[in-house]
């Protein structure tokens, strides 16, 4: 568990005259612009940065690491017996498939490079925005279920749908009781026009909420000694799955993928697609450079809030914060 940090909007010790804000700024072009940034060990937080003295108790939109924020209340889902990770949700599309992205289903997820084909943006912005979860399950199989990776914001969606299905209208508050209340986060999630929550994207809280959800994946799960979610859950959500794994057979610069998060795995030429970062490495990643890094045997977490409109180098940036963080003491 963190400490309450009690200080402003930038904390951070100096080595060698290199604050945090020194390290964050470096990186920061006309096209990339870090918002805030925080810094913890398993002692506490060691740095916190904020742009033009921002508020640290501001909420910002996830998008994409809603994903990884589902995956955990889908989590708890199956620790309360809820749902079975075997279980079917359409045909022998089952929630595990759905967790590691590996549906089958026909999905396009172009953003601005293709929006006209794209089914994300037509989930997200046209008429299907009201029903997501039909809108995807119109969508036509293109494989076998659990064999192909394919990254689809139409398989976490589908997953929420499901999971409303399931419970009816004990749902409505779910993600609180499930996840958010038992630490203290204050969230907003946003829903479709059935009352479904957009896991794909919708999710907002401050960086010190993410920084609880970071750290409950770091502790597998447990939160102040109770165990929240199964340690094997969180085991398997931070392992490469099998479809991933063939993905990475192939494709060597990509992020292996587990339960809807990011991991720093070996790739079928035996490097590591973030090659100056530790393998094991897990990351949530959101549009526009909102970034996690949870690196476990280092016992760090490296927080981001962005605006980008341009890519950050994520090897680089995740780099040099982490050689700043392992000079550094707890505050």
């Amino acid at each position: 568990m963190f400490k309450k940090i009690i200080l402003g909007f930038f904390i951070s010790l100096p080595v060698l005259g290199q604050t945090l804000k020194d390290q964050v700024v470096l990186f920061d072009t006309d096209k990339i612009k870090t918002t805030g940034v925080i810094v913890a060990n398993a002692h506490g937080i060691i740095g916190e940065y904020y742009e033009n003295f921002g508020r640290e108790d501001r909420k910002f939109l996830l998008w994409s690491i809603s994903k990884t924020v589902s995956g955990l209340i889908v989590g708890r889902a199956i620790q309360e017996g809820i749902l079975k990770l075997e279980e079917n949700v359409r045909g022998q599309v089952t929630v595990r498939s759905l967790l590691e992205m590996s549906s089958g289903l026909s999905w396009d997820e172009s953003y601005e490079e293709a929006p006209f084909k794209s089914n994300v943006v037509r989930m997200l912005y046209g008429p299907e925005a009201f029903d997501m979860g039909q809108y995807v399950l119109s969508i036509p199989a293109k494989h076998k279920p659990g064999h192909r990776f394919k990254y689809s914001s139409g398989d976490s969606n589908l997953l929420q749908w499901y999971l409303k299905k399931k419970m009816g209208p004990e749902y409505s508050v779910y993600p609180w009781k499930a996840l958010f209340d038992p630490l203290d986060i204050r969230a907003s999630f946003e829903t479709d026009g059935q009352g479904v929550f957009v896991a794909s994207s919708y999710v907002y809280m401050s960086l010190k909420d993410l920084l609880k959800v970071a750290q409950l994946i770091l502790n597998k799960g447990n939160w102040g000694g109770v165990q929240l979610i199964s340690e094997d859950y969180i085991t398997s959500m931070t392992t490469q799955t099998k479809a991933s794994s063939e993905r990475s057979r192939m494709r060597s610069d990509d992020l292996n993928y587990g339960f809807q998060i990011w991991l720093n795995g070996l790739s079928g030429n035996g490097k590591l697609p973030l090659k100056d970062l530790p393998e094991g490495s897990i990351f949530m990643l959101g549009h526009h450079g909102q970034i996690v890094g949870i690196f476990p045997d280092e016992q760090i977490i490296i927080l981001r809030s962005a605006s980008d409109r341009g890519r950050l180098d994520k090897n680089k940036f995740f780099k040099e914060i982490l050689a700043w963080a392992k000079k550094q003491k707890s505050l």
